[in-house]
């Protein structure tokens, strides 16, 4: 192991198990004392930043994460359907596309979140179910990551559809709390309880096992490369999303429904099956390209559709 990913592997550990002080004396006793000074600068580095930095919100606006959000398709890659385009009524493919960064050890990475939903629009609102999220993040010089939802995840969430109000042919400016795995205890704005380490029935009774898989909240797959080297397994999590919709007006030609909105998450990590991966990543918001976009389909569409074509689905929209 080099000496720069054993600094990587020994950040990473500092950040997942809040060793301190006392972790960085221990490793003192195991590794040169140059490898820990550098360790113990990268813990330093180690912050939870309230907002993005300039620069960074311009990375995360940029054109190369837009790529990983809009697609290479040029045009539709889905036939206008024979509907009505009329009124809000009838079903619509609709994504939530959140920009941001996420702070990982020795750095801050691009990241966009997309989350797919089939919409059925009525007189009273839009009804959206939940397909599928899918995380893009720009990999860094020294960490790439991925992450992919699982199968019982996703339908554990789409049990619960979130409601957006409308008025008319348009989305009202409103605030979505959308929680994955949280007990109703949990008030919007209260923190997410800590893990408790002593008592594993305190963790299913604040995050319950909503994906029936044994594990407290709901279980993801997850691959973290630290300079080549790759660790892939489960973390089981559970979180909380704001986001704050500004209103958005059906287009003209009755096809798409969009506007922008600001968001916010809180995520818990609950424990994974591998030591490396029992580590979140705080998500700090981006200042711009964060938006929601519907676009009119039939009701032969369905989330297979939707997760194969979003890149050129909504790559015309306005």
């Amino acid at each position: 192991m080099t000496a720069r990913l054993l600094v990587l592997a020994a950040a990473f550990s500092v950040q997942a198990c809040g060793w301190g002080v006392n972790g960085l004396d221990r490793m003192s006793e195991k590794y040169p004392d140059d490898v820990v000074a550098d360790a113990a600068d990268v813990a330093g580095d180690v912050t939870v930043t309230d907002t993005a930095d300039e620069d960074a919100v311009a990375d995360v606006a940029g054109e190369d994460v837009a790529a990983d959000v809009t697609g290479d398709a040029a045009g539709d890659s889905y036939e206008w359907p024979d509907v009505s385009y009329e009124g809000i009524e009838g079903r619509w493919a609709g994504r939530l596309v959140s920009k941001g960064q996420i702070n990982v050890v020795l750095e801050n990475l691009a990241m966009t979140t997309t989350d797919l939903f089939i919409a059925e629009g009525t007189a009273s609102g839009l009804t959206l179910t939940f397909c599928d999220e899918l995380i893009a993040v720009v990999p860094g010089e020294y960490i790439s990551n991925t992450t992919e939802t699982k199968p019982a995840l996703r339908e554990a969430i789409a049990g619960t559809p979130v409601e957006l109000a409308v008025s008319g042919n348009a989305v009202t400016a409103q605030q979505v709390v959308w929680k994955w795995a949280l007990a109703d205890s949990i008030g919007v704005d209260d923190p997410l309880p800590a893990v408790d380490k002593e008592d594993e029935e305190v963790n299913f009774q604040n995050y319950p096992d909503i994906d029936d898989d044994g594990n407290p909240g709901v279980t993801i797959s997850v691959s973290v490369d630290m300079s080549g080297t790759v660790t892939s397994g489960e973390r089981y999590m559970a979180k909380r999303a704001k986001f704050d919709l500004a209103a958005g007006a059906m287009s003209e030609d009755g096809r798409w429904i969009t506007g922008s909105m600001t968001f916010a998450v809180d995520e818990q990590v609950l424990g994974a099956d591998q030591t490396l991966l029992n580590n979140g990543a705080t998500v700090v918001p981006g200042t711009e390209g964060t938006l929601y976009q519907f676009r009119r389909v039939d009701d032969a569409f369905d989330c297979a559709a939707l997760v194969t074509g979003q890149a050129g689905l909504f790559q015309s929209a306005p």
